[in-house]
């Protein structure tokens, strides 16, 4: 009896099922929509993590609709993950390309500079 009952609860059977990941599913979307609203679509690096955090996110919603919620959570947790890269990529990427532009606009800026105390 004793091995029976150890068999059983070992193999989660009687076990209650998992309750639905819906603060994984929030929480990924929101960090997909974080990624998209910091243009995360606009950079080569952030647009890949961006399109695997979207996949992810709808696999997990596919997954929980089929009842499969270690699955969805899975799925889930690597949406998040994958959106909260993208969205630190694309910051990254956005602050570069505007550091480069102030860099140019500098330059011509001196370049104005310079020719006006020529003439």
């Amino acid at each position: 009896m004793r091995a029976t009952l150890g068999m059983l609860i070992t193999l989660g059977i009687g076990c209650a099922p998992m309750a639905p990941p819906v603060a994984d599913l929030a929480e990924a979307a929101s960090a997909v929509d974080s990624a998209k609203s910091a243009r995360a679509g606009e950079y080569a690096a952030s647009a890949r993590h961006l399109v695997l955090a979207q996949r992810e996110l709808d696999a997990g919603r596919v997954l929980m609709e089929r009842g499969r919620m270690p699955e969805a959570k899975g799925e889930l947790e690597r949406a998040k993950a994958d959106a909260e890269l993208s969205y630190v990529l694309a910051r990254r990427d956005g602050a570069r390309t505007e550091a480069k532009n102030l860099a140019a606009e500098a330059s011509a800026l001196e370049q104005t500079a310079n020719r006006a105390t020529e003439e």
